[in-house]
């Protein structure tokens, strides 16, 4: 088996993974992209990467199957339970007094959230846990939240709901003895989310570089924390724009710190804080 990529197969591979899914991968994550790939190449039995890109490029039905298998090779998803605790914050304090008053959301009708890039769970969930406690102080307040990721791997761990006891030492202690069932098995380090706070997320799979292509909203709010720094400039201004459609007038929309928002001109949205962003058309 080859150890290493050559330019061309490189330069093709990385070129069709922008087209398909947006994802940029400069000269610098070749190393990335070859010990990630290399597995797919013991599985297929594929000698080289050249092998590997002329199969990708075959546009047979496995070649398909195979694309999603790559996608779960390449995406990062390292997240974490109340990641930028701030937004939670924001969205109990700021997004929700406001939509309650300009759409009657979240009490004549349920709210609408949406987790964008939503991992291995810990984002949905932790909204689950800050708006169901916010029902618990108002009773007739009701939310759905819609939870979506390119990877079918990391949807799969979200579907399941288990973690470690590491994975939620950030949460606070009453939320995880009411939220966290514990394992019964013996010796076992892990709890799931209880099946009430389950109900209220649904999972599906979206393809951010072709957003159109998935019906969506409308939207109360949605985060959108840390995938569009992997996205160039124009992909990432059209799915900006499109999430701006998707929540319409009023709805706020939730970045990560270094999305780069300041260098997209023109953008339906008036920035309330450094991260967080209000739909004004």
């Amino acid at each position: 088996m080859d150890d290493k990529i050559g330019d061309r197969d490189f330069r093709a591979f990385a070129g069709y993974i922008e087209s398909h899914f947006g994802i940029l991968l400069p000269d610098t994550k070749r190393q990335m992209v070859e010990s990630r790939l290399r597995k797919r190449l013991r599985i297929l039995g594929l000698p080289s990467y050249e092998d590997y890109c002329a199969f990708i490029f075959g546009g047979t039905a496995s070649a398909q199957v195979e694309l999603v298998e790559v996608v779960n090779e390449l995406t990062t998803n390292r997240t974490e339970f109340f990641r930028e605790k701030q937004h939670f914050n924001q969205l109990i304090s700021v997004a929700i007094p406001s939509l309650e008053k300009s759409r009657s959301a979240g009490n004549d009708r349920p709210l609408e959230v949406w987790s964008v890039a939503c991992s291995t769970g810990e984002e949905p969930y932790t909204l689950a846990m800050v708006l169901a406690e916010h029902a618990r102080r108002k009773p007739d307040f009701d939310f759905n939240i819609l939870a979506t990721d390119l990877s079918t791997q990391v949807l799969a761990t979200a579907k399941r709901a288990v973690y470690s006891e590491e994975n939620v030492a950030d949460v606070p202690l009453d939320l995880r003895r009411r939220y966290f069932l514990r394992s019964r098995k013996p010796g076992a380090n892990s709890v799931k989310i209880g099946p009430e706070l389950r109900s209220q997320v649904r999972f599906d799979t979206i393809n951010l570089k072709h957003p159109q292509r998935a019906s969506r909203g409308p939207m109360d709010i949605a985060f959108c924390r840390n995938v569009l720094i992997y996205f160039d400039r124009e992909t990432r201004r059209r799915v900006v724009m499109w999430l701006a459609k998707v929540l319409g007038p009023v709805g706020f929309l939730f970045v990560g710190h270094a999305e780069g928002f300041q260098t997209l001109k023109g953008l339906p949205l008036r920035r309330v804080d450094s991260t967080m962003y209000e739909e004004t058309e």
